[in-house]
């Protein structure tokens, strides 16, 4: 199987940052073993005095995604789990909603080589039949791992702010 690391598009310059998103909503809650001390409905702030670009990913300390993008994963895999986070940006009064992807924490990717010779990884019995999961390593946690079908489907949108990079699927016994 191929499998794609998406994430924010980091050539927008002026995504939504969250204010005190991590004292509120510890990342380590976003797992299906802790995802009930998070209520079902939030609000979250971020200042900003210009129009925010409100992006179909937003990889912050987690990875929320928009209404659209929650679709396509739910077709996909509708036991995921969302907690819906809606940014207000108090400044220029506007907001949108977002939603986490509670998912299950798997040690599946790592990098190898070095420099430009680099590339990431994925272990693709850990991921078994899965269209999106997302790697345990801190590393890789404010972003999801979907397989060829859920990326084709993603790209056929018109979504905005999304990058995708390429896995090398590999077998190895010890990560």
């Amino acid at each position: 199987m191929e499998f794609f690391l998406i994430g924010q598009d980091r050539r927008y310059k002026n995504p939504p940052v969250l204010y005190d998103f991590v004292q509120r909503f510890y990342p380590n809650l976003f797992c299906p073993e802790e995802y009930r001390r998070i209520p079902d409905k939030n609000v979250v702030y971020a200042q900003s005095e210009r129009p925010l670009d409100f992006l179909d990913v937003i990889s912050g300390p987690v990875c929320l995604v928009s209404e659209t993008v929650k679709r396509v994963l739910e077709a996909y895999d509708d036991t995921i789990v969302f907690k819906m986070f809606f940014i207000l940006n108090t400044l220029a009064d506007e907001g949108a909603p977002y939603y986490a992807p509670v998912l299950p924490k798997l040690d599946c990717m790592r990098q190898e080589g070095r420099g430009r010779e680099a590339s990431l990884a994925i272990d693709c019995e850990k991921t078994g039949r899965s269209y999106v999961c997302r790697d345990g390593g801190d590393a890789f946690r404010n972003r999801l791992i979907v397989n060829l079908d859920v990326a084709e489907s993603l790209l056929r949108r018109d979504l905005k702010g999304i990058a995708y990079q390429r896995l090398e699927g590999k077998r190895w016994r010890n990560i």
